[in-house]
């Protein structure tokens, strides 16, 4: 599993580990047709999370790309009407965005025993319109390799 994968499936798994997320789906960008898979998880479930990876910087350049910084966004979007609906899992956008800042809450770190996979810097509305909400949260996470 390449270094990006594993930091996004890591970033999944922790959220998946919340009762809150159980039957909210969690997709990385990493398995492909992203849009069609939330298009799919949308008509299914009415809300869905998108682990993705924004930006990356080299952390030490004179000395190669050993280790990087990552731009981590978590993306959650919400058909409102199906969500809310009688098949809906009734898990609002917005309720969705305060779990994530739970879930990765440093304070949080010392019940699982390990370091979080990304701090949380801020988060934005990205869309409200045509029965459709969007939030994006946006945070920091590292990586890094060793030669062979």
């Amino acid at each position: 599993m390449s270094l990006f994968s594993a930091v996004q499936e890591d970033i999944r798994q922790w959220l998946k580990a919340r009762e809150f997320f159980s039957n909210v789906e969690v997709i990385t960008e990493d398995r492909g047709d992203v849009i069609n898979e939330v298009q799919t998880a949308l008509g299914k479930l009415g809300i869905v999370v998108v682990v993705e990876m924004l930006k990356g910087r080299v952390e030490f350049p004179g000395v190669g790309a050993g280790s990087i910084a990552f731009g981590i966004g978590m993306t959650v979007h919400e058909n409102v009407v199906i969500n809310r609906s009688g098949d809906g899992t009734k898990k609002t956008a917005p309720d969705a965005v305060v779990e994530i800042f739970d879930v990765f809450n440093p304070l949080n770190a010392a019940t699982h025993q390990k370091s979080l996979p990304v701090l949380l810097e801020d988060f934005d509305l990205l869309n409200d319109s045509n029965g459709e909400l969007i939030y994006q949260i946006r945070g920091k996470a590292r990586g890094g390799w060793t030669r062979k």
